[in-house]
């Protein structure tokens, strides 16, 4: 007489716990990657915005001189910045339109005109209305080469690592050392 099993052993039920648990992590960590990778794109794209914003203004302001020394970021609204443009402040009640200065350079266009595309004017709704409010801590640097073409560099926080055309490392994900930062960088002539 041949006994056949009814049911299932415990052995199966492990091995299906095992292979469904795998499963399930593998799914989770392509969702993980799937949110940075978009919110690094989202990043990407405001910073392509910023660079064509900002090449627009230095072609409306061509005698002024758009080159910075270092890295701009929006940590510090700069104390000597003249608002060379109007906006609103947010507020609800009371005068909420900010005037422009009358006494605006060249030079004081140029310095506001690369804070504000970066950062946005201050508010009273948050610490800034602007770019700043979608990119993960914006970096801005404009130099200009001996032929006068500029170069302007957008840097932000990256979440995803990735690796460039000669097959070097951008950034990193787990590297707590260093710096995890990725950049769009264009270079034109006025």
């Amino acid at each position: 007489m041949i006994m056949q099993q009814r049911g299932i052993t415990i052995i199966e039920v492990m091995v299906t716990i095992a292979i469904t648990t795998v499963g399930l992590l593998g799914l989770s960590t392509m969702q993980m990657q799937s949110i940075r990778s978009t919110q690094d794109s989202g990043n990407r794209s405001q910073a392509i915005w910023v660079v064509n914003d900002l090449i627009n203004r230095i072609h409306a302001n061509e005698t002024a001189s758009y080159e910075f020394n270092g890295e701009i970021t929006c940590d510090a609204f700069p104390a000597n910045l003249k608002v060379c443009g109007a906006y609103n402040s947010g507020e609800s009640r009371g005068e909420s339109r900010i005037v422009a200065d009358g006494d605006c350079t060249i030079d004081h266009m140029a310095t506001f005109d690369t804070w504000e595309a970066l950062c946005g004017m201050p508010s009273v709704i948050d610490a800034a209305v602007g770019s700043s409010n979608f990119i993960a801590n914006p970096g801005l640097s404009i130099t200009r080469s001996l032929l006068g073409d500029y170069t302007i560099t957008i840097t932000w926080d990256s979440r995803t690592s990735g690796v460039d055309a000669n097959g070097n490392v951008t950034y990193t994900v787990n590297d707590n050392t260093a710096s995890q930062r990725s950049n769009y960088s264009v270079v034109f002539h006025p």
